[in-house]
């Protein structure tokens, strides 16, 4: 594994050879504004070295990148390999397993279905709509909204594979608690109210609407050839056995997709006002509004994770699964966003030094939460730091407020 370094280190990675990658360069990110002070630029041709740097040092096979810039789709490009073995390339419709960059996907449809009636974002789930399964037999079970789940505040534990009814971490409401079951459990509700499997859900309502012909929420036989083959903590590639090709939808982590059309959603749903997915303006706002404190500047929305800052919030949501991790971060007073996916486990390390060129220093607060503040709390591995010649030194340890509920211990 490799060893940790500093933040400081990390950003001045050693130079590296253009030739090395050469044969699977794409041209140059168009120009950006990805200073860390909002106004300035960095040029779109340090971004692609940098980027070109980082993956050399990282020793990280691949990623794919795109960039949102004054509220559209500015520039999409892949670097580096979608399988080190064979040599193959990252190009911009490479696929990504998005992991957990698909509960936002999904929070979006709930919160439609809210805006047509059909769903009602404070109603009891279990007791309006799905009373033949109770999630849990803990106290408060009977009590859980579509509000509770989209905000990470069910109760539900962590796990992405639940067996009903699960145990209980918390009372609903109470404080915030990351669940994958939770999401599974709303799927159930939503796919009892319209009567419909969640892949035809969510067809109806993103992927057809925004023609988004490279992703797709179960597994397709040209995925076999066209996505990026995971690659473990030694930067080998998962074993053919491990390897997820869903076949049912799963809100909490099934989608499949590009940074491309992941941008996308973000440009349609968020900067446009008549964009091809509507969402009433009321449900809009509270999407992006906190629901519940993370730390003094960090807070969680409705499908989203929220930097709340008197000069623009942003918003932001990471995906880990079998050696994909993915990073998604806009804001909307900046008009600005990034979408990075990668294809190793050391993926979201060089996701933030890519996100902290585009879209500033605050970026390395997220991060922090993300790592201490949910990794180190929920007992999985961190993601360990790219290498630059065995420096040793760790990152600042994050360090919540004293008026901030940090999130549950897991068991």
């Amino acid at each position: 594994m490799p060893k940790d370094l500093s933040r400081r280190q990390a950003l001045k990675l050693s130079a590296a050879s253009l030739a090395a990658l050469g044969s699977v360069h794409h041209p140059a990110l168009a120009e950006e504004r990805t200073s860390s002070a909002a106004g300035s630029y960095f040029e779109p041709d340090r971004l692609h070295h940098f980027i070109t740097d980082l993956l050399e040092s990282s020793g990280l096979p691949g990623l794919s990148i795109a960039v949102i810039n004054e509220g559209r789709l500015a520039s999409f490009q892949g670097f580096g390999y979608a399988n080190r073995k064979t040599k193959q390339p990252v190009t911009d419709a490479t696929i990504f397993q998005a992991a957990s960059l698909t509960k936002p996907t999904f929070a979006y449809v709930v919160l439609r279905l809210c805006e047509e009636g059909r769903l009602n974002l404070d109603a009891p789930l279990m007791q309006t709509y799905l009373p033949e399964l109770a999630p849990s037999t803990g106290p408060g079970a009977d009590r859980i909204t579509a509000r509770d789940v989209l905000a990470h505040m069910s109760g539900l534990p962590i796990t992405h594979f639940p067996k009903w009814p699960e145990k209980m971490d918390f009372a609903p409401g109470e404080r915030f608690g990351y669940s994958g079951a939770a999401y599974i459990y709303l799927q159930l509700v939503v796919e009892r109210v319209l009567g419909m499997p969640l892949l035809k859900v969510m067809d109806d309502y993103v992927i057809r609407p925004l023609g988004l012909t490279d992703s797709a929420y179960t597994w397709r036989p040209e995925y076999e050839t066209d996505a990026a083959v995971a690659h473990d903590f030694d930067n080998t590639p998962i074993r053919e056995a491990e390897r997820s090709r869903p076949e049912k939808a799963n809100a909490a982590g099934s989608l499949h997709t590009t940074p491309k059309d992941y941008a996308r959603i973000l440009v349609e749903l968020l900067f446009r006002k008549n964009g091809a997915l509507p969402l009433d303006y009321t449900l809009k706002r509270m999407m992006l509004s906190p629901q519940v404190r993370l730390t003094d500047t960090l807070a969680w929305g409705l499908g989203w994770g929220l930097h709340l800052s008197e000069d623009g919030d942003r918003f932001w949501h990471w995906g880990d699964s079998r050696g994909y991790m993915n990073y998604a971060v806009a804001s909307l007073a900046l008009r600005r966003g990034v979408v990075i996916c990668t294809n190793g486990r050391n993926g979201l390390r060089v996701a933030e030094q890519i996100a902290a060129k585009v879209m500033g220093d605050r970026e390395l607060h997220t991060f922090a939460w993300i790592y201490e503040g949910f990794y180190a709390k929920n007992d999985v591995p961190v993601p360990p730091l790219p290498t630059d010649g065995g420096l040793t030194q760790s990152p600042p340890a994050f360090k919540a407020p004293k008026t901030a509920k940090k999130p549950p211990k897991r068991r």
